[in-house]
């Protein structure tokens, strides 16, 4: 509803003689000019004076908004019936009291929180929609999203409906300090602090082999429980899988990292749980047991590596590959020219390769021939590593595969430079990085690599996800990087010397894992089928029965 009053702020006789006032001036300053103007030009003016020496009137609108109140009702676990008496009385307890709000008031405005908070429709059942299955519990979050809701209504008050118990999020209470409305809370449940242990993530790969081991790390978080020995396994259904026995650490909240692992014995999508040892006395069971979803392949990659000469490099590299369960590999390292050591090189390349390593190939001796069947094979859709070393031949790279490899020489010099890797803000997200146990600050601590001193340009659709730094300065070019297109998987490596990285001294035995885990994600990388292909249908030429999916 909309109001509008007319008020004085003074006598109404003032207004009178301001009234006159006003007006006498006006006549005196405009009834005679020099020069003489018109009349209406006089009056014109003697009423603009008039105007702007008498009194402002201002208008006030006011409007009329109904009050409303928010009603935040906890819908976590720990609200939620747990076989006992009490609990089943706690829950019965908040739906009563949530019918009765809904029923007495039509300014409620209902929402539902756990680790978030979603607005409910007040024509619904709100009471019945609470289930008490959020494992977490977000209250900060829950009234910044109510105030961000209602900002356009008349929020006089909050009705917080919880036990209190928050774990997620930032302390509720420093947000109530400066919360601009009153904030009434209905406490429901127990609100002394639940004790609990609970599967907090399992991380796995999503694509694996059959009959290849793949490990599983687990991350429990335990809340009230000291020092007591838990086991923690992964299931096949009822068959225990893998197991280990831990302690759960000396506070009052903490987590605790576990190594697992599994051999999947059949292809396809295969579900496994892992599960945590009960505790009396926890708050809740159904939490102790988390199931995860992998995708389990038939065979084996089929990865061909081409060498363009005998170096440590190559050998490093080949080491890293033959220890890979899931890889089967072939090796061919060019002894001369038209021959290797391995034996000659399969008629249909796309055929016998999953997955090219270009271990520094083309070299000097590689036959012009030869490059263009390999170039063919990666134009066919067959994924390709390149990993550049100190026998490039960076003229016959820069003509023949600078367009189906995501960087090459735009400017080929045969110089090189130690350089540091520097990981890119596209970088530390990426997969390739992703090494169990190794953060990305090891690199810092890692032996230089050789960079080429060639100009290196980055395709447009490529990701640069590592860069070189010399002497304490970053440099644009790309080190590592990565390219999808048309439903292929390219990745370079544009630096020479990574066998350093493979036979590290005792004071880096932390970084071991790192240069072969890197090398077998980005091999895992380049032959992972593109998600955006389901659409568009690629199909890799050579092989009618292969497709990206």
């Amino acid at each position: 509803m909309i109001a509008i009053s007319l008020s004085l702020s003074f006598a109404p006789w003032w207004l009178a003689l301001a009234l006159v006032a006003a007006g006498a001036l006006a006549y005196w300053s405009y009834h005679r000019t020099t020069p003489s103007l018109p009349t209406g030009r006089r009056l014109l003016l003697g009423g603009l004076r008039f105007g702007a020496l008498a009194i402002v009137l201002r208008r006030t609108v006011s409007e009329e908004r109904p009050p409303a109140v928010a009603v935040l009702a906890d819908n976590s676990q720990s609200l939620g019936p747990r076989g006992t008496t009490a609990t089943d009385t706690t829950t019965a307890a908040v739906r009563r009291s949530i019918r009765a709000l809904s029923e007495n008031s039509d300014a409620w405005r209902p929402f539902l929180f756990g680790g978030s908070a979603q607005a409910v429709d007040p024509a619904a059942s709100f009471a019945d929609s609470l289930a008490f299955s959020a494992p977490r519990t977000n209250v900060a979050r829950a009234l910044s999203r109510a105030r961000q809701e209602l900002e356009q209504d008349n929020l006089r008050g909050v009705v917080l409906v919880s036990d209190g118990q928050y774990n997620a999020g930032r302390n509720p209470l420093y947000l109530a300090d400066r919360y601009p409305v009153p904030i009434y809370t209905m406490v429901a449940g127990d609100t002394t602090r639940l004790r609990d242990l609970l599967v907090r993530r399992v991380s796995t790969n999503e694509v694996v082999y059959k009959g290849t081991e793949v490990p599983v790390q687990v991350r429990l978080q335990t809340k009230g429980f000291t020092g007591q020995r838990v086991t923690v396994g992964v299931y096949d259904g009822s068959e225990r899988l893998d197991a280990q026995s831990v302690t759960l650490p000396d506070e009052e909240r903490g987590e605790v990292p576990v190594e697992l692992s599994f051999t999947p014995r059949e292809a396809g999508l295969q579900q496994y749980e892992v599960r945590v040892t009960r505790l009396e006395g926890e708050a809740t069971h159904r939490n102790n047991r988390k199931p995860f979803t992998v995708r389990v392949l038939e065979s084996r990659k089929n990865v061909v590596l081409l060498g363009a000469a005998p170096g440590p490099d190559v050998a490093a590299t080949r080491q890293i590959l033959e220890r890979l369960q899931s890889v089967a590999l072939d090796a061919y390292v060019q002894r001369g020219a038209g021959s290797y050591y391995g034996g000659p090189l399969p008629d249909d390349l796309s055929e016998a390769a999953d997955v090219l390593v270009l271990a520094g190939w083309p070299g000097s001796a590689a036959q012009a021939t030869t490059v263009e069947r390999v170039r063919t094979a990666i134009e066919d859709g067959t994924p390709v590593l390149f990993l550049l070393t100190r026998q490039t031949d960076l003229s016959a790279l820069g003509e023949s595969l600078a367009d189906v490899l995501p960087a090459a020489p735009d400017n080929a010099r045969s110089a090189f430079t130690e350089a540091m890797l520097r990981v890119t803000a596209a970088g530390r997200g990426h997969p390739v990085f992703e090494v169990p146990n190794v953060p990305l600050s090891v690199y810092g601590e890692l032996p230089p690599l050789r960079y080429n001193q060639s100009r290196w340009q980055a395709a447009p659709d490529a990701s640069v996800l590592a860069t070189p730094q010399v002497k304490g300065v970053s440099l644009d070019g790309p080190m590592i990087a990565v390219q999808r297109r048309a439903g292929r998987r390219t990745a370079a490596v544009l630096a020479a010397g990574t066998w350093r990285w493979a036979n590290l001294p005792g004071d880096l035995e932390r970084a071991d894992p790192l240069w072969p885990g890197v090398l077998s994600n980005l091999v895992q990388w380049v032959t992972t089928p593109d998600a955006r292909c389901a659409s568009s249908r690629c199909v890799r030429r050579s092989r009618a029965t292969s497709q990206w999916n």
